[in-house]
């Protein structure tokens, strides 16, 4: 079919759908344009065709029960005809589109006949009118991405692709090829965050090719997400401090740049929220034998500095004693949980690269959790039970070892699917791990997005002069980011 728009009949639908419609729109607009972006990175394969055709069913679907068109109308340039609304703009909203060669291919499923509308004002306990829903619209819009992969290493150096997703362009841009040099490793600190930072950002760009990339990525938008993708081949540079890569300021201490360490996507995970409020599962290891590993208690003031915090959007659920794995294995069955925070202490062995958590046995003693541990206990849950969000509040939980791809218990949690992963990637003070759990959650509250949230968290460590400012990130897969959709 030639001639599919499908900015065209979003926006169509965002401008003619009442409030309580937009959220369940944001997603599948998030959803279809995450498909996009997969095909025009990778290709068109016979699931990515299934995945859309399901989404655009949803479109279909919506849009007649709501509307009396159907999208796929609505994309070919249908009106809804509406009193007092103008027509609606495809500038509305920034959605990447196919190709021609892909659009002649593509086709649209046929539109349904009504089914009753679960999202129905007229059901019992729904909103009644649009005053009464309680979210605020917002413009539906995409995140621009710039990905820096990094590949394994030649007689050059580090090859660096930069990858420039603007929704607002028709293609995904992939930069001239630079290199990084090997000078870097081994990585060797000067124990001024400003300095190392800006050194090893001088490294990143020095290559022309990459400078004129960043400077152009720069010059189309201050605002976009950054997306590190290192090559497993390359797990060496893991070990540099990239969030302290330092452009006139902390890239990962910017509100205008996200950053984020690229996890390859991989398994089924529940879908972004249409709306919130959040579910927390709160975990807090506090076995009596701490002694014994010369490790001190966890302070009550880490749990009741989070979970005292009034969120509108976001409820925590402290698990209580012991906290066992197959507790929280446990409560995420009974419940769903879009997020668990676990505060525990971590170990990490350089040797094996194996990293692990001090959980409780049954009777409330330190129990060694591994990482292959944590990931079996994720696969034995259903999609809907598993978290999108895991904050691991441990030492070491993110460490990195040169010899290993994906070593520690974070980023063996965002390999084995996870979707978004905090972990630290160093020893980590009590402090810290309260004040960035406690910021991270309250500015998560405002607006949904895990990496811009834990961005503006980061940015107060800064701010505070943390000795330790630069030790949490984010592992997060492709096409991830928000909690919800606000």
């Amino acid at each position: 079919m030639i001639g599919i728009d499908y900015a065209q009949g979003l926006a169509a639908m965002k401008a003619a759908l009442p409030a309580q419609h937009q959220a369940v729109l944001m997603t599948l607009a998030d959803r279809l344009a995450d498909n996009l972006r997969t095909e025009r990175l990778y290709g068109s394969t016979e699931t990515r065709r299934a995945e859309r055709a399901a989404i655009i069913y949803e479109l279909n679907d919506l849009a007649l029960q709501v509307l009396g068109v159907s999208f796929n109308e609505l994309c070919m340039g249908c009106p809804v005809v509406q009193p007092g609304k103008s027509a609606p703009s495809t500038a509305a909203l920034a959605l990447p589109k196919l190709s021609p060669a892909t659009a002649s291919k593509d086709t649209l499923p046929p539109a349904t006949a009504p089914r009753p509308d679960p999202l129905s004002p007229t059901r019992a306990g729904a909103p009644s009118s649009e005053e009464s829903y309680p979210l605020a619209v917002t413009p539906l819009r995409v995140f621009p991405t710039l990905e820096i992969c990094i590949l394994p290493r030649q007689e050059a150096g580090y090859p660096v692709d930069l990858i420039w997703d603007d929704p607002n362009s028709p293609e995904v841009q992939v930069f001239g090829r630079g290199y990084l040099s090997a000078d870097l490793i081994p990585w060797v600190s000067t124990g001024d965050w400003e300095a190392d930072g800006r050194r090893l950002f001088t490294a990143l760009v020095t290559d022309p090719h990459v400078l004129r990339a960043w400077a152009n990525v720069e010059g189309d938008a201050a605002q976009r997400r950054i997306c590190l993708n290192i090559d497993e081949a390359a797990c060496e540079l893991q070990l540099l401090p990239w969030e302290l890569l330092y452009d006139r300021g902390f890239l990962a201490a910017n509100n205008n740049t996200p950053f984020s360490r690229l996890m390859p996507a991989s398994g089924e995970w529940p879908d972004v929220l249409p709306q919130p409020p959040v579910r927390v599962l709160v975990a807090v290891a506090n076995p009596r034998n701490l002694q014994d590993y010369n490790l001190a208690p966890l302070p009550d003031t880490q749990v009741t500095a989070l979970t005292q915090v009034s969120l509108t959007h976001i409820h925590f659920e402290v698990l209580p004693a012991p906290v066992t794995l197959a507790c929280i294995g446990e409560a995420l069955h009974e419940g769903e949980y879009q997020a668990l925070h676990i505060m525990a202490h971590g170990k990490f062995s350089q040797r094996s690269g194996e990293g692990a958590l001090l959980l409780q046995d049954i009777a409330g003693n330190a129990c060694v959790i591994s990482d292959a541990d944590m990931v079996n206990m994720f696969n034995h849950l259903d999609v809907q039970q598993r978290p999108r969000l895991v904050f691991l509040a441990a030492c070491e939980s993110a460490a990195h070892t040169s010899t290993v791809a994906f070593a520690g218990v974070g980023s063996r949690l965002g390999r084995g699917g996870v979707p978004m992963v905090i972990a630290m990637q160093d020893q980590v003070s009590m402090y810290t791990a309260q004040r960035l759990s406690e910021v991270f959650y309250k500015r998560l509250a405002a607006h949904g997005v895990v990496d811009l949230a834990l961005n503006e968290a980061r940015a107060m460590l800064y701010v505070e002069r943390a000795a330790d400012q630069h030790v949490p990130l984010l592992y997060m897969r492709p096409g991830s980011g928000r909690l919800w959709h606000n």
